[in-house]
């Protein structure tokens, strides 16, 4: 026996050198990335080798020939599970794996660690031998046969995890377990194992028995790593954090930023998991990273990161599709097109399934009172210009008989209400019946039906084609109703019609601008012929050079005309109230606002203003209380207007009753309203339903706008779209898709209805129509105020709840159960 022992150490002496040369060997192959198979066989070659001195040694004693074959053996697998782990940078618990791992230099150090640890064995068994303590010898060499077996089963179940076979896996780590080194972490990767077979009681069985034995790893360079694994995986995230964020080395700092990162997201703490997951230095996080980026809103990084990961992979479609959502969030909708179309071509399958909704912008009340103050809807400046139009006045041939139509019937208006157009000189039988036509329409305006009023200028624009004053009435009308392609249109006819009426030219640009349209030949052309129209007095034409050039440029240089201005008319105190709200001078807006007042005394929308104006800048919700008792002591004036009026009335009132929280009892008012109604509910309704879709009552919502369309004849452009965002508020997809392509062919321009109809079509997965649709949006800066997406996550829920593993999730870090 002694001899035996002997020519062993000897042996092994002389391996020992060919270890190291060896390890050097698979140092240099796994910085270079050689093929894999190479690898194997140079391993395979060491086992024989090593193999055959065990067997030469000790060819008569089965028993120990077989446990020094096992520590052998056990090193060359150590070798190729670290080999294959660094091909496949496959931290605990990970997608791609479950060895441990660091960095390459660590790697290699524990590479060697089991060769100096068997080396130290070896040494103290050769001393023990030498000094006649041959039974102690025997019994260090049946512990280095020992370990030699569970370190080689460990890192057998590592390389068969790698590999996918996850039940020999299972076995392979059953063993190591059995050998008593490193329990918590072979415990750890069969518990991951049986994730993936699903085998969710084997799952808990290893994971409690790894949570069990973590107090014999304490100690270990990876202990604080293995930690929080365990505690992860018994879903205890906020101890899991503890020793992420205070680990006992600096080994497997990048694993525990990665899973820190994962923690922080468990809690909603997108900041602190974008802030870990950067300190990672491994250029796989660039996708997690871009998408953590995307969480918090910043597009602009989150979309540069994506495409710094795509350059080195440029076929993982998964990122493809992370990064055309990343456009869609940062408008670059040209890119998403382009993406689309490509993803299209080669019948890429969704990554990521989307699901249309509205914008929670809408709903937020705190976001609205917030923002109250600088409320676009819809548009920049677009409040600005709803105001002009609400006091811009109508045309007529002749002011006088229009005046004397209009006063039968005691009823009395000032005259800076109406224009006399330049036609008035045209006179004439035709002439005359055109104006009692127009005097009769205007009537029905300052009487509050809007829609009446309509009747008369539409039908006279239409058998009276050649007057300039026609187009525009009805162009004023339609603007004021909110159908701006409509009202561009008729304001730009009765500007070509007529270029000397200004005001219908720079009312085309205003629509214009609401619609994205280029207005620049119609801007060049007002600026050349205000040389050239003399007909316009000094104030006249001081009001529309400044009108022109604030639609023109955001800003007037010439301010106050009520101030200075001998005539005072109404569309110079809103103009002198929208250069005092562009300027932020409340003090001058609400002064233009008690001279509206006295105009249009109990006028709703000249009250809401005012009082807006006199609030302006507080906190919302310290004069909610004063707002609310305006609404039920009906402090607010006449509600004819927001029944029977235009959009701009119903907008403020249920806006307001919205911020202020009174949106349940202005609901309750106009259904009470509506049960007594007995001549035009059109606009009731049309209240009801903005109250409804921003009080969340989507199907209600939707039954409101079916009704005004197909029961009482509201076909315009607008209430088609907003029973679409109805529709997709209550998940009415195919409804929404029906409504959106019929306002998107009324309203050819409507970018809010392309937009829409775009994430619809990629939703139920229309690549090509989604493509074209977001090609159309390139360019133009636009941004939806009603619309939205989020990630399908129901396939996510499902697989849980059924107890699956969970699928890849664009959000999370490393894909974790």
């Amino acid at each position: 026996m002694k001899e035996k022992i002997s020519v062993f150490v000897e042996k092994l002496k002389g391996l020992k050198d060919k270890l190291k040369h060896i390890a050097i060997k698979i140092k240099d192959n796994l910085k270079t990335k050689e093929n894999k198979m190479s690898l194997y066989v140079v391993l395979g070659i060491l086992g024989v080798a090593l193999l055959f001195v065990v067997i030469s040694a000790f060819r008569q004693d089965s028993s120990t020939q077989d446990d020094i074959q096992a520590s052998q053996s056990g090193n060359a697998q150590t070798s190729k599970a670290q080999a294959n782990a660094q091909q496949n940078n496959a931290p605990i618990g990970g997608g791609a794996g479950v060895v441990l791992q660091s960095q390459a230099d660590e790697q290699l150090s524990r590479l060697q660690l089991p060769n100096q640890e068997l080396e130290s064995l070896i040494q103290k068994a050769n001393i023990l031998y030498e000094n006649g303590h041959i039974d102690d010898a025997l019994e260090v060499f049946d512990k280095i046969a020992l370990y030699s077996q569970s370190l080689a089963n460990y890192n057998l179940g590592a390389i068969q995890l790698v590999e996918k076979k996850y039940s020999q896996a299972i076995r392979s780590f059953d063993q190591a377990i059995a050998g008593g080194e490193d329990v918590s972490l072979s415990a750890v990767n069969a518990g991951y194992s049986a994730l993936k077979l699903g085998d969710m009681e084997k799952f808990k069985h290893y994971i409690d028995v790894a949570y069990t034995n973590l107090p014999y790893s304490y100690g270990s360079p990876f202990y604080s790593y293995l930690y929080a694994e365990v505690l992860y995986y018994k879903n205890q995230y906020f101890e899991a954090l503890s020793p992420l964020l205070n680990p006992n080395s600096k080994s497997y700092i990048q694993e525990s930023d990665q899973l820190a990162s994962e923690m922080f997201l468990v809690f909603g703490d997108d900041y602190n998991a974008l802030e870990k997951l950067k300190q990672s230095r491994n250029p796989k996080d660039k996708f997690a990273l871009g998408m953590l980026y995307a969480r918090v809103g910043d597009y602009a990084k989150a979309e540069q990161t994506l495409r710094d990961y795509l350059v080195a992979h440029p076929e993982d479609y998964q990122a493809i599709w992370a990064k055309e959502l990343v456009d869609i969030k940062a408008r670059k909708f040209g890119s998403a097109s382009a993406t689309l179309k490509q993803l299209d071509e080669l019948k890429i399958p969704q990554a990521y399934k989307i699901v249309t909704g509205l914008n929670e912008n809408l709903f937020d009340v705190k976001l609205a009172q917030k923002k109250f103050w600088d409320r676009n809807f819809e548009h920049h400046r677009s409040l600005q210009y709803k105001i002009l139009f609400y006091y811009a006045p109508y045309k007529v041939f002749n002011a006088n008989e229009a005046f004397e139509i209009l006063s039968e019937g005691n009823f009395n208006f000032g005259a800076n209400l109406l224009e006399q157009s330049v036609d008035f000189y045209k006179r004439g039988g035709t002439i005359s019946k055109i104006n009692r036509n127009i005097a009769e329409g205007i009537r029905e305006v300052y009487s509050g039906d809007l829609r009446k009023a309509l009747k008369y200028f539409e039908g006279n624009a239409k058998q009276y084609p050649q007057y300039s004053v026609l187009y525009y009435d009805t162009g004023l009308l339609y603007a004021q109703f909110g159908d701006f392609e409509k009202a561009y249109s008729y304001f730009s006819r009765a500007y070509f019609l007529d270029n000397t009426n200004i005001f219908a030219g720079i009312f085309a640009i205003m629509a214009g601008q609401f619609i994205y349209q280029d207005t620049s030949r119609i801007s060049a052309s007002i600026a050349t012929d205000f040389k050239s129209i003399d007909s316009l007095n000094q104030d006249e034409s001081r009001f529309l050079q400044a009108l022109f050039e604030y639609v023109v440029s955001g800003t007037s240089s010439s301010l106050s005309f009520p101030n200075t201005t001998a005539k005072k008319k109404a569309i110079y105190f809103a103009f002198d109230a929208v250069n005092a709200m562009n300027s932020g001078d409340i003090k001058k807006a609400s002064e233009a606002f008690q001279e509206l007042d006295k105009i249009f005394h109990k006028d709703l929308t000249t009250d809401i203003m005012l009082q807006v104006a006199l609030n302006y800048g507080q906190d919302l919700q310290k004069i909610s209380l004063r707002f609310s008792t305006a609404f039920r002591k009906g402090d607010f004036s006449n509600l004819h207007s927001l029944y029977y009026g235009g959009s701009l009335a119903r907008e403020l009132f249920v806006y307001l009753a919205f911020v202020t929280g009174n949106l349940s009892y202005v609901i309750g008012q106009l259904q009470d309203r509506l049960v007594v109604e007995d001549q035009s509910v059109n606009g009731i309704l049309q209240a009801l339903g903005l109250a409804y879709i921003y009080n969340r009552e989507f199907e209600k919502a939707f039954s409101t706008y079916n009704d005004l369309i197909d029961k009482f004849g509201e076909n315009d452009a607008r209430t088609k779209f907003l029973g679409s965002v109805a529709a997709i508020g209550a998940g009415h997809y195919n409804n929404a898709v029906a409504l959106l392509q019929i306002s998107k062919i009324q309203s050819p321009v409507s970018f809010e209805s392309r937009y829409a109809l775009a994430l619809l079509y990629q939703q139920i997965g229309n690549l090509r129509s989604a493509s074209s649709l977001f090609a159309t949006l390139d360019d133009k800066n636009f941004v939806s105020e009603f619309f939205d997406f989020k990630i399908d996550t129901s396939e996510l829920i499902e697989a849980l709840e059924k107890g699956q593993e969970q699928p890849p999730k664009p959000q999370k870090v490393s894909q974790k159960p």
